[in-house]
């Protein structure tokens, strides 16, 4: 921004934010609506203490909560997206986000007080000093968060990360199977690790994520993602491992699955960036995802309903309710299944006489 100063009139009302960590020490930052012009519906302006009654302007607070980035005075209401501000989501919570590239990010999550409209912080991406506790109006605590989690990062040449849970997913395929496992541990480890990255690296910790690499050393062991659920699937010869290996694998494959879930889940049409989700979020998505999944069994009892997509071989249709009919059916329904763990079955039937048998073997509670 162009290093604009603008005087204050003699008696201009203005209100000083208290120190916000981030910046450099001595800046005085206040909100006032002494400038004119101001758009209508206005909270005033966010300035910085440029000399005696000397500002620059830094942002323009909307009434509502909405924050534009200016270094000017405005005479009406930007046309474009606000740069950030103070909103409910669509699940109702209240948060702070930040317009970074067109992708909303929401850095902070916010509770308000019934009595008098006042908002405190729940949990929020850095440390917003006094502002991180109490309450406080809504136009200061935009201001402080505006200044926290997008003017300070900027002036410090700091991007913010536009990394979604997808791109963490996706980047399991891009390694071998124990380097991309230790590479999101470490990364929920590190100090000022998102609530995702915690989540993700205690859920595999929790699995024996770091007893993959032994038994990938002794085994040929591949991670694959399924194009039918987009679940994670571990490809090995099952006759070679022990049991113990067996269970470590289900445990891991499970605990990245539920990932998956959870990503579907709090994305809401699009896989959420990693700082927009809290640890607690993923804790109560990872734990409905063992819940819901069954959700699809009067679906799938329906099967019958449907058309059978291998009904059809080399020109030959098979008859409805046949022995190709049910057990396809029957397949196609079991390996499309979405389920938060992985399983083994194997079935066998007697279509004539109405006789299905299955046997199916599902991992060790350690995998939960």
């Amino acid at each position: 921004m162009a290093d604009n100063v603008f005087k204050l009139p003699l008696f201009a009302k203005t209100q000083q934010l208290k120190p916000i960590p981030g910046g450099d020490s001595g800046r005085v930052f206040m909100i006032t609506s002494a400038i004119a012009p101001q758009p209508e519906r206005s909270m005033g302006y966010v300035v910085e203490a440029a000399g005696p009654r000397r500002v620059k302007i830094h942002a323009w607070l909307a009434l509502g909560g909405a924050i534009y980035a200016c270094d000017e005075p405005l005479a009406k209401r930007p046309e474009r997206d606000s740069n950030a501000g103070i909103s409910k989501d669509d699940e109702g919570e209240i948060v702070f986000y930040v317009n970074r590239e067109g992708r909303i990010a929401k850095v902070a999550h916010l509770a308000q007080r019934e009595q008098d409209g006042r908002v405190s912080v729940v949990d929020c991406r850095g440390d917003l000093g006094a502002y991180g506790s109490g309450a406080y109006d809504i136009d200061e605590m935009g201001a402080a968060c505006f200044l926290s989690q997008w003017l300070f990062p900027r002036e410090r040449g700091e991007e913010y990360s536009l990394v979604s849970v997808a791109d963490v997913l996706d980047g399991l395929l891009t390694s071998s199977y124990p380097d991309a496992l230790d590479a999101v541990v470490y990364r929920g480890r590190r100090e000022g690790a998102d609530g995702f990255e915690r989540f993700a690296s205690r859920s595999l910790m929790a699995a024996g994520a770091e007893r993959v690499r032994p038994i990938a050393a002794a085994h040929d062991i591949d991670l694959r993602r399924l194009g039918s659920t987009g679940l994670f699937w571990t490809a090995c010869n099952k006759s070679e491992l022990n049991e113990a290996e067996l269970d470590t694998l289900q445990a891991v494959e499970g605990a990245l699955n539920r990932l998956v879930f959870m990503e579907r889940d709090l994305g809401d049409g699009q896989s959420p960036l990693v700082g927009d989700v809290t640890e607690e979020a993923c804790e109560r998505s990872s734990l409905a995802s063992l819940r819901t999944f069954i959700s699809v069994a009067p679906r799938l009892m329906r099967g019958c309903d449907r058309t059978n997509d291998f009904s059809t071989v080399l020109g030959a249709e098979s008859a409805r309710g046949g022995e190709w009919d049910v057990r396809t059916r029957f397949a196609a329904a079991t390996e499309g299944l979405r389920a938060p763990f992985g399983f083994d079955y194997r079935f066998d039937c007697d279509a004539r006489a109405g006789v299905f048998a299955v046997d199916v073997a599902v991992p060790s509670s350690s995998a939960f």
